[in-house]
């Protein structure tokens, strides 16, 4: 039993560790992509598809109609109905996505009436959409301890991304053509999917759609819809105000600023996904260990993103001027700000490890809600006096607020806060 145990962590380590790499490569190629496109576009029309990328990013919450969320689980309860299941979650989700391109061509439409490039770029952009629908076989990937397969289309998808936007930047296309390359990366990973789920060993059945199938996963994935929104607005609705209220260019900055604040994150992501398997292991056999393991994660996220705030405000200008160049420079104030959310934002990412294993998941929806709901109000009461500034301080007063205020008021989850309370001397719980 033992040796068992042992094959099955080194097993789950091994693709822990193809999912970090892939994370860590796509942040790279994006984030050396986002600079020469920012230099290349412009703040105004860099910030239009950025415009474009957040309302694609609010409605795909949407999309997934929260079937993700449970997907691994069904699949690994019926193996015998993994092509119903699989066909039945893109089913659905590619009839959303269709719904969802309308819509957003619609409030575009709306929102911007007289500027019919900022709607065509919106619609090339959510395009997408409807390739992401193919995502779901990831998780049939993930049921099966095969995450090297996905691990390895995901980077060919960045990859090809990358230089489809190179060649756009060496023959100077306009800004339409950078709005389709998001449809292209998630095209050439849904074709990879398809083909290797065809090829995999592990492969029992046909996909194909099947209405009870179908409606059995909404019964049970319905309630993920609501939370995925709240934290889909509050992640974007920034980005969309400051376009509405401001400019083109505001967004252009701030998401120059929002990059360079988070370009590091990666590590933060990787310290994250390698801990969580560990420490949720150690639930079942020791309270106690399960909590040190936590306090230590929170530790580290606590002190390595101070450090990392401390050093991008001291080097603001600097960053700013290498990475994206002087018409770029109003993105320093911006920068500082959001550089002092990071830590509250990924203990909000980490908190999900107690929730999980204490039964405690369903409070998710209620603190995305909290924070939607704050995050809207404190944007409309602050862009149109501070612009950007109001939004960032919008952005770090709502994860401040979430991630950390809120658990003391929830008593449900208020244990986790102690633990976060705990972690300012985590050396002490390192055993």
């Amino acid at each position: 039993m033992n040796r068992i145990i042992t094959l099955l962590k080194g097993k789950l380590a091994q693709n822990a560790g193809w999912l970090i790499g892939a994370k860590v490569y796509q942040m790279i190629t994006n984030l050396v992509i986002s600079m020469l496109m920012a230099r290349y576009l412009g703040p105004a029309n860099f910030g239009l598809v950025n415009y474009a990328a957040s309302f694609t990013t609010l409605f795909t919450a949407i999309c997934t109609l929260g079937i993700d969320s449970i997907l691994v689980n069904e699949l690994l309860q019926d193996r015998k109905n993994n092509g119903r299941q699989l066909g039945s979650a893109m089913g659905l989700r590619l009839c959303s996505s269709a719904l969802s391109v309308l819509t957003i061509l619609g409030l575009a439409w709306t929102l911007n009436p007289d500027e019919p490039l900022t709607v065509q770029v919106v619609l090339l952009y959510s395009i997408s959409l409807m390739f992401q629908s193919f995502d779901s076989i990831n998780c049939w990937f993930q049921a099966n301890l095969e995450s090297k397969v996905t691990a390895v289309i995901s980077a060919a998808g960045y990859t090809i991304a990358a230089i489809y936007k190179a060649f756009l930047l060496i023959t100077q296309k306009d800004v339409r053509w950078f709005a389709v390359s998001h449809a292209v990366e998630y095209a050439f990973v849904a074709i990879l999917l398809l083909v290797s789920y065809r090829r995999s060993r592990h492969r029992m059945q046909p996909i194909r759609f099947d209405c009870k199938t179908g409606k059995d996963l909404l019964s049970k994935s319905y309630h993920f819809i609501i939370s995925g929104m709240m934290i889909a607005l509050y992640g974007q609705m920034d980005r969309i105000m400051l376009k509405e209220m401001i400019s083109e260019s505001a967004v252009g900055y701030y998401a120059c600023a929002s990059t360079i604040s988070s370009f590091w994150a990666f590590i933060l992501v990787a310290i994250i996904d390698a801990a969580k398997p560990i420490i949720l292991s150690k639930y079942s056999e020791s309270k106690r260990a399960f909590e040190s393991g936590l306090i230590w994660l929170y530790g580290a996220i606590i002190y390595l993103s101070a450090l990392a705030a401390i050093g991008l405000s001291l080097m603001s200008k600097p960053l700013v001027l290498i990475m994206y160049g002087a018409q770029y420079l109003p993105a320093r104030g911006t920068l500082c700000i959001l550089s002092c959310g990071t830590a509250f934002a990924y203990l909000g990412v980490a908190r999900s490890i107690w929730l999980v294993p204490n039964g405690k998941q369903k409070f998710a929806k209620y603190i995305a809600a909290c924070g939607a709901t704050g995050n809207l109000i404190l944007n409309l009461l602050l862009i149109p006096r501070l612009g950007m500034i109001g939004a960032a301080i919008a952005t770090v007063a709502t994860q401040i607020f979430n991630n950390f205020i809120l658990g003391f008021l929830m008593p449900p989850i208020r244990e986790n806060n102690k633990l976060i309370l705990k972690a300012f001397v985590f050396w002490r719980y390192l055993r």
